[in-house]
């Protein structure tokens, strides 16, 4: 017999998961359509990182930006799947 709870259902938190990697992983639409513009509308992490690292030729600055951005996702993500996986099992 399934076991009722009454939490809220784990399905409620896994858009924001999937929002937040998306949101970070839009770099090749983005890249393709409007390459970031116009002016900086559409600039997205992933997106600055590229131009620093191959237009700029900011390598180290690049580097740490994409560093910095791993841990933050990981910061994120990790403890939401957590929660996740609690609630699911």
């Amino acid at each position: 017999m399934p076991r009722r709870t009454s939490r809220p259902s784990a399905w409620r938190l896994r858009p924001t998961s999937t929002t937040v990697i998306s949101a970070l992983a839009s770099f090749d639409i983005i890249y393709i359509s409007t390459q970031g513009g116009p002016g900086n509308a559409t600039l997205v992490p992933g997106l600055q990182i590229y131009r620093l690292a191959f237009f700029d030729r900011e390598i180290g600055v690049a580097s740490a930006m994409g560093l910095t951005l791993m841990a933050l996702v990981l910061i994120v993500v990790i403890p939401l799947q957590r929660v996740l996986r609690g609630r699911d099992g």
